[in-house]
């Protein structure tokens, strides 16, 4: 059965309406398993301009899935936009869902540009 966890820093600082968003983005969770999938949360710029984009990601395999060296591909209605992220924090244990924020420098495009983004 899928959970819902949260990394012990999100745990710690995310606020009860953007908690209620992702757990409500979870419930209507329709991933097939055997696979890893997200779903888009939102996206926005931040102070840096960099491209905040914040997804919950389903990992509905028997083994855990940690990001070291992974393209994360953002699809727009221009095109695809691919860069590798390492990110040791993130582990996301066998059948768990989990909120990630990818912060994406140098990026020409709009926040609401987004469609989808996958995870290789």
């Amino acid at each position: 059965m899928q959970k819902l966890q949260f990394e012990a820093t999100w745990d710690k600082t995310l606020s009860s309406k953007d908690r209620e968003l992702i757990t409500q983005v979870f419930n209507k969770l329709t991933a097939q398993s055997d696979t890893v999938s997200c779903d888009l949360i939102r996206s926005a710029r931040n102070h840096h301009n960099q491209l905040l984009v914040t997804v919950l990601i389903h990992n509905t395999t028997v083994s855990e899935q940690r990001y070291i060296e992974r393209g994360v591909s953002l699809q727009t209605v221009n095109g695809r936009y691919t860069q590798k992220f390492t990110q040791p924090k993130l582990i996301i244990p066998s059948y768990t869902s989990m909120p990630w924020t990818f912060i994406f420098e140098h990026v020409a495009l709009d926040a609401g540009d987004v469609v989808t983004i996958t995870i290789q």
